[in-house]
């Protein structure tokens, strides 16, 4: 997942060095690569989370509520990554096109 993320922000890192008016600034470039460094680690709690979930004693109705909680929580955290990168395409669509 990580690689298409960088693969996004590598285009829009080029079609943004291309534009004479600049669409993001370093920060902003410098603040998606980090945000993408984060993947690995939802990703990690995603595996941990289901193969607990997968092994865990399907009578400890407590226990499941947490992990299951925790489930929704990494979901929450990749649809974020979604979110924030949707945006930066958004951008690059609305500044792109010369006027």
């Amino acid at each position: 997942m990580k690689i298409k993320f960088q693969d996004t922000i590598n285009v829009l890192k080029e079609l943004n060095e291309f534009k004479k008016e600049i669409v993001y600034s370093q920060d902003e470039l410098e603040e998606q690569n980090d945000n993408i460094d984060d993947i690995d680690d939802i990703e990690k709690r995603f595996k941990m989370t289901i193969e607990c979930l997968n092994n865990i004693d399907k009578n400890d109705e407590n226990e499941i509520m947490k992990k299951l909680i925790d489930l929704h929580l990494v979901y929450s955290d990749f649809i974020w990554q979604y979110e924030q990168m949707h945006e930066m395409i958004k951008k690059m669509i609305s500044k792109y096109r010369k006027e």
